[in-house]
C-alpha cells in the first residue's frame, strides 16, 4: 500500500535469483516523492557511503533530486533491504510520502506502457535480456 510501481512475479526460481541477489548485479531504481528535501549533496554522500540502521549499512548506488522537481528524488539500489529507502531517508531526517519502483535490472516500467493496475503475462525469455 505505501509503494507501487514495478512488480515481477515469477514462480522461475532461476529467474527470482537474477532479480533479487545482489550477487547477480540487478540494480532496482525508484522515483521517491519526500516531505521536505534535506538536500541533494548531504543526502548523495550519506547514501553513497552508507547508513547505519538496526545493525545494517544500507548503501545506494546513485542518487538524484529530478530537475525542476522539488522533493523528488531518483534513487538506485544495488540491494534492496526491507524497506531500505524510507529507513535512509528517515535517517537523513526526512519522511517518503510516496515510492515508486521504475525499473529492475533492464526491465523498465515507462516501455512497457502500463497503467497503474495493469499487468502481462510473460515467459522469463522475453523479459530478461
Amino acid at each position: 500500500m505505501n509503494s507501487r510501481g514495478l512488480l515481477l512475479l515469477t514462480n522461475d526460481g532461476e529467474l527470482a535469483q537474477k532479480i533479487s541477489h545482489p550477487s547477480q548485479g540487478s540494480e532496482k531504481e525508484y522515483l521517491v516523492w519526500l516531505r521536505d528535501d534535506p538536500g541533494e549533496k548531504s543526502i548523495r554522500a550519506s547514501f553513497q557511503k552508507g547508513i547505519l540502521d538496526a545493525g545494517e549499512v544500507l548503501r545506494a548506488k546513485m542518487v538524484k533530486l529530478l530537475p525542476g522537481a522539488s522533493c523528488v528524488y531518483r534513487v538506485v539500489l544495488g540491494e534492496g533491504k526491507k524497506r531500505q529507502i524510507r529507513r535512509m531517508f528517515q535517517a537523513s531526517g526526512t519522511r517518503v510520502l510516496d515510492l515508486q519502483r521504475i525499473r529492475v535490472g533492464s526491465i523498465e516500467l515507462e516501455k512497457l506502457n502500463l497503467k497503474e493496475g495493469e499487468f502481462l503475462l510473460r515467459d522469463a525469455d522475453e523479459v530478461w535480456e
